[in-house]
Order: C-alpha cells, then sequence, then structure tokens
C-alpha cells in the first residue's frame, strides 16, 4: 500500500518486488486500487529513479501528480515491467 499526493508535483514510492525486474527497466506500469472505495486507475507510467539488480531488487520510481488518481490516500498497487512493445491495461 502507497500513500499518493495528487496535489504534488511528482510523488516517489519504493517498493520491494517479489519478481526481480530485467536488467535495463527504466519504466514501470503501474495499477492504483483506493483502499477507500476500491476504485481502479491503470496505464500509468513511472520512470524508475535507481537501477534494479538481483542484488538490489528494490525499486524506486517517480510519478507525477497529475497522471495519479482523483483523490489522494491510500492505494494498492500492481506494478508491471514496462516495454514500448507492452501492451497497456484497460
Amino acid at each position: 500500500m502507497l500513500q499518493l499526493n495528487v496535489s504534488s508535483t511528482t510523488n516517489s514510492s519504493a517498493v520491494y518486488p517479489d519478481a526481480t525486474a530485467s536488467l535495463g527497466t527504466t519504466q514501470v506500469l503501474l495499477e492504483f486500487t483506493q483502499s477507500y472505495d476500491f476504485s481502479t486507475k491503470g496505464n500509468v507510467i513511472a520512470n524508475l529513479i535507481n537501477t534494479p539488480s538481483a542484488t538490489n531488487p528494490w525499486l524506486v520510481f517517480q510519478v507525477s501528480g497529475s497522471t495519479l488518481p482523483t483523490a489522494s490516500g491510500q492505494y494498492d498497487v500492481n506494478i508491471w515491467q514496462f516495454t514500448q512493445a507492452a501492451t497497456l491495461l484497460t
């Protein structure tokens, strides 16, 4: 669960994933689910600000407040590795 602030220009978050991202991953695809009313917002692309590896799997990413769901609050987040060839979720 992540705390997001829509009014912030940039939100930074760090997560420890269940699976290690592929070497060279620079972006992730996010889907947010609000913990209050279970509304969702998908297809949000976030830029990694670190370089994940087998010895350091943390994903540290930044996402613009303007791309977040409309309400600030706590969200469950699904994260996928993003490539230009990936098909965005609907």
